[in-house]
């Protein structure tokens, strides 16, 4: 069932071992749900999330940051998730600024 005000973070992450944990941990702090899309990585990117119970979807091969993200929109429309939003694994996009994006769109939807 869709819920319009679910929101799924997309965490492409392509041998992103190092800072996988700490970039769901703000993912989640922020108070969002998400999804890490495991690129094919070649280091124990799939082993850290898969011991630490991360939810994630595992890509047999690189795919690209656009393959990756493809499959996350893929996954969020599977499990009825109406707003998805990208976060990348090594933090350069913030958690912390969806809200204010998520404002944003809720104004621009009331037009």
């Amino acid at each position: 069932m869709n819920n319009p005000n679910r929101v799924l973070v997309i965490v492409p992450a392509y041998n992103e071992a190092e800072s996988i944990r700490a970039s769901v941990k703000a993912v989640i702090d922020a108070g969002y749900d998400y999804v890490v899309v495991n690129d094919g990585s070649t280091d124990n990117t799939l082993e850290i999330c898969r011991v630490n119970h991360l939810n994630v979807l595992d890509l047999s091969q690189n795919l690209g940051i656009g393959g990756a993200v493809q499959a996350g929109h893929k996954y969020a429309k599977n499990m009825g998730t109406t707003l998805t939003s990208r976060s990348m694994a090594m933090g350069s996009m913030t958690p912390l600024i969806f809200p204010k994006w998520l404002s944003r769109l809720t104004l621009a939807m009331t037009w």
